[in-house]
């Protein structure tokens, strides 16, 4: 083998490590925008590319304050070893998130998640997750929109997010509301059912204000299909006595 013939096969090499970066995927799970309660936590989801963590051109993800086009601001970053480093320089950088940025995400599955808790109208801006392969070579991003919603109507939903299962297995919904002091009075409880064109077109169970769960007693004609696999349960909020969920 010549000179010539081992310098084209290095070049080959070459690109075909560099074109390694370009064949990562991120699809986005959370909404957008992201919608949070005053005070309450906002998650921000991506599934990732499988085989990503193998690749030794991946060096981690870095999860951040989006201005631009581009991640201007970087809060935390996950290693490809899954160490999870914080921006030591938060305090100056934007002082407001320091301290409510966790990781909650697993490498593993596939899953980049990053949440920031109790927040505020002050958060309500841009983040943006992106694939770091190193300094030479292109790393794909995307963003989202944080949007914070003010305590302030009788009763406001955030919905579950998107989720994905296998046939067979369990899917569980989680809806977030919250009653003001002054209007429990006018609560009677909350309708889950099967929501199509705007509206819930079939009444599952209902979550009293007590918290007890009423089935449709009507289920056995209306839906017979979801008889004895429907199941709920309401949880209270402990930083926040009027904030329950449904699961």
């Amino acid at each position: 083998m010549n000179r010539y013939t081992m310098r084209v096969i290095t070049a080959l090499l070459f690109i075909l490590t560099i074109q390694q970066g370009f064949d990562a995927k991120i699809i986005r799970v959370s909404s957008d925008p992201v919608r949070a309660f005053e005070g309450s936590d906002a998650l921000f989801q991506w599934t990732i590319s499988k085989d990503l963590t193998s690749r030794p051109d991946f060096k981690g993800l870095v999860f951040g304050l989006w201005k631009n086009g581009y991640l201007a601001t970087y809060l935390t970053t996950v290693t490809s070893t899954k160490r999870v480093i914080l921006n030591p320089g938060l305090k100056d950088e934007a002082p407001q998130l320091d301290g409510r940025v966790q990781w909650k995400g697993d490498l593993s599955k596939s899953l980049a998640a990053f949440q920031i808790s109790h927040v505020s109208a002050h958060d309500q801006m841009d983040y943006g997750l992106l694939l770091n392969f190193g300094p030479y070579k292109k790393s794909l991003s995307d963003s989202v929109r944080l949007e914070v919603k003010e305590r302030s109507s009788l009763i406001t939903a955030l919905p579950s997010l998107p989720i994905s299962v296998r046939p067979g297995e369990n899917a569980t919904f989680r809806c977030e509301f919250h009653v003001l002091e002054k209007d429990k009075g006018h609560y009677a409880g909350v309708a889950v059912g099967v929501w199509e064109k705007g509206g819930i077109t079939l009444t599952l169970m209902t979550v009293t204000s007590e918290g007890d769960v009423i089935m449709n007693p009507k289920l056995d004609e209306e839906g017979p299909e979801y008889i004895q696999r429907v199941h709920a349960q309401l949880s209270s909020n402990k930083t926040d006595s009027d904030t329950q969920s449904i699961l």
